[in-house]
């Protein structure tokens, strides 16, 4: 766990068996209002960590009021049941993603199927097929996930405490991905969409839209224009150049 700025802290949850390691949660205190940004993946190590974690900064599990998710990918929203089962607490994600869950998680052959074929028509060679499902190796497939009790289609202003998140709708990575801007504060959460390191997964997919890198590109000049001093991404570390 660490201590970003007063009232927000950036809890380290693992994935398993993959090189990204963990998923960047933040926790946003304010007013009696506990908020989460993204949950992790689904497995009860992920679950105990982030428990830990939320207890080093003072706050229970249960005390978890509301939850952000930047994208619908199994280690943003995999943990979001068993925090509503814990907590109650709200699950708000893009509309566009609640879309993706059913054939995600629920109809997941059907979706390897028409994935396959999407991949195959657009000029990937028979020897890279079939796909298998994109998870942790030897790991189990995800089970069914909780819907989101309100769904975003960008623009909206998210409040806890004196903190005010702006939800900016950035899709590429996956359709319905958002991030969260704080302009006082000059604070972009930026999910999978910037990383310090690595470039994001430009994913091609029947779901994904017509053109997903191009929608990436435009994703990526629209957050350019924004003032931002500090960048909290979803993966690895925390960094300030965005430009």
């Amino acid at each position: 766990m660490t201590e970003i700025i007063p009232g927000i802290y950036r809890l380290r949850v693992p994935i398993p068996n993959n090189p990204l390691e963990y998923t960047n949660t933040y926790l946003i205190r304010g007013d009696g209002e506990n908020l989460l940004i993204d949950t992790g993946w689904n497995s009860e190590d992920a679950l105990q960590s982030l428990k830990r974690q939320l207890s080093e900064t003072g706050v229970n599990i249960k005390d978890i009021s509301r939850v952000l998710v930047t994208h619908a990918h199994g280690d943003h929203y995999g943990l979001a049941g068993q925090i509503k089962e814990l907590s109650g607490a709200s699950i708000s994600l893009h509309y566009l993603e609640e879309k993706l869950l059913a054939p995600r998680y629920q109809n997941l052959d059907e979706f390897l199927s028409q994935t396959e074929q999407w991949f195959r028509s657009n000029g990937v060679p028979e020897s890279e097929l079939p796909i298998s499902w994109p998870g942790p190796a030897g790991g189990p497939r995800p089970s069914a996930p909780i819907l989101p009790d309100t769904t975003l289609r960008g623009g909206e202003t998210i409040s806890a405490g004196a903190f005010n998140l702006q939800v900016v709708w950035t899709p590429g990575h996956s359709q319905g991905h958002i991030c969260l801007y704080e302009p006082a504060l000059k604070i972009l959460f930026s999910g999978d969409h910037v990383l310090p390191v690595i470039t994001p997964n430009i994913s091609l997919q029947p779901q994904s839209g017509l053109n997903p890198l191009s929608d990436f590109i435009n994703s990526l000049n629209v957050v350019r224009e924004f003032d931002v001093s500090l960048v909290l991404p979803a993966h690895e570390h925390t960094f300030t150049d965005l430009g």
